[in-house]
């Protein structure tokens, strides 16, 4: 078994610094000020606009593969969960009976289901105008499922308008970096005396990071596409653009829910 110390961290540096969505929750999220770099070829530092990927490896090969096989592991994990979401979404439409949205309970649903039918239920409820004392913590629910969907919407503008940095590290030395434009253009400087097994590295890297960018932008289509079929549920107007924070919940939940080990790695 693996000590927690020989464990990889993937970090991403968002100035949008949300909380990380869980299709990519394998990298935790920082702040791009809490960076620090060693310079060769390029700036020492990213500017405030952009998004850095960082993979920090252990030094023993057999160790770092095991982290690189355990990162594309969860990964595809969150890529199947991810199929499954439009899926659940169209079963969920299926099952549930519009007339009697606010007095189900949803006992039989999976919780990700029932999480965003209370959102659905709970901005019907506002939109009537009904009041029996949650009327602020319904308005809490939708603004904070509001402020995420923002959140990912801001990212998702910065992926594909600005640059993305990707580093690999091994035991804190910084061996290889990439620059990335949003049609996958990239441009790479080494360290001194990089090896082809730390080239090969940094390559991993690269390629959970583009998979990663790839998984959010899919991630933002479905969302868009789960919203129309959401929208049937709702009574109120502009439906689908309401609809819209609530799938990308939805999907956050069902990723959660069905990706192993999505907890970041604690880094001080």
């Amino acid at each position: 078994m693996m000590i927690a110390t020989n464990r990889a961290v993937f970090e991403l540096y968002d100035p949008v610094a949300a909380d990380t969505p869980a299709m990519i929750d394998l990298w935790a999220t920082r702040y791009p000020n809490d960076t620090s770099s060693v310079s060769f070829g390029t700036s020492a530092n990213p500017d405030s606009d952009i998004t850095y990927w960082r993979a920090n490896i252990s030094a023993n090969p057999a160790v770092a593969a095991d982290q690189f096989a355990a990162a594309q592991t969860r990964l595809q994990s969150s890529q199947q969960a991810l199929d499954l979401v439009e899926k659940r979404l169209h079963n969920l439409v299926s099952m549930r009976n519009p007339a009697a949205r606010i007095v189900l309970g949803g006992a039989w649903l999976a919780s990700p289901e029932q999480a965003v039918l209370q959102l659905i239920d709970e901005l019907a409820v506002d939109h009537l105008g009904i009041s029996f004392g949650g009327t602020d913590q319904i308005r809490e629910g939708w603004e904070r499922a509001n402020a995420q969907f923002r959140a990912f919407v801001e990212r998702i503008n910065r992926q594909i308008a600005h640059y993305a940095w990707v580093e690999t590290r091994i035991e804190g030395q910084l061996v290889g970096r990439t620059i990335i434009d949003w049609s996958s253009d990239m441009r790479t400087v080494w360290a001194t005396g990089v090896g082809s097994a730390q080239i090969a590295m940094h390559q991993q890297t690269l390629d959970l990071a583009l998979s990663s960018r790839e998984m959010l932008l899919r991630s933002f289509v479905l969302a868009t596409r789960g919203a129309v079929i959401l929208s049937v549920l709702l009574t109120v107007p502009g439906g689908i653009m309401m609809a819209l924070p609530a799938t990308l919940k939805f999907i956050n939940d069902v990723m959660a829910e069905l990706t192993p080990g999505n907890e970041h790695e604690k880094v001080q």
